[in-house]
């Protein structure tokens, strides 16, 4: 098993940019439509 020289790998880490996507709280707003019970 020969051994092959390898040049020292630059470690150069490639800085992952943070952005987390906000995410747009829309909350749907239910219509409150309460059904009126007919009365008897």
């Amino acid at each position: 098993m020969a051994f092959i020289y390898s040049p020292p790998t630059p470690h150069t880490p490639h800085p992952t940019p943070h952005t987390p996507h906000p995410t747009p709280h829309t909350p749907h707003p239910t219509p409150h439509t309460p059904h009126p019970t007919p009365q008897p």
